[in-house]
């Protein structure tokens, strides 16, 4: 019988949370400011889906949580950070599969791999004379 009621009060208790801090944000006087508080709340709850409602901050935003999830997936939302994305999610996890998806940055991906991983053979990929 207490789980029923330790659930519900945690239930009360978070809700108002997540609904105050939108509410906030929609309380701020300018647009980039409202734009900059959903992407923060978005973060601090961890609510992925409030980065839509971050304006100019969205790429930002979805960059974060891909990589404080390690997810590549979520890097196509991430507009503007895109590449970014890719590339910095391989460096983190050592994935060289995914530089090639960074784009105009795959050559520094692979480069900075190939570092990293102390593989000679990224180097061709990365295209630059200093790299072994």
């Amino acid at each position: 019988m207490n789980k029923p009621v330790t659930f519900f009060c945690v239930f009360i208790i978070f809700l108002p949370t997540i609904s105050g801090q939108v509410s906030e944000c929609e309380n701020r006087e300018r647009q980039w400011q409202i734009e900059k508080c959903y992407r923060d709340t978005a973060i601090e709850l961890n609510k992925k889906e409030l980065c839509d409602s971050a304006g100019e901050y969205k790429g930002n935003c979805y960059y974060t949580f891909a990589l404080n999830e390690s997810n590549p997936n979520i890097c196509e939302a991430a507009e503007g950070f895109k590449r970014s994305c890719y590339k910095d999610l391989a460096l983190m996890l050592k994935d060289e599969r995914l530089c090639e998806q960074a784009s105009s940055l795959k050559e520094d991906c692979y480069f900075e791999l190939a570092i990293d991983l102390q593989k000679p053979s990224l180097c061709e990929k990365s295209k630059k004379d200093d790299c072994w």
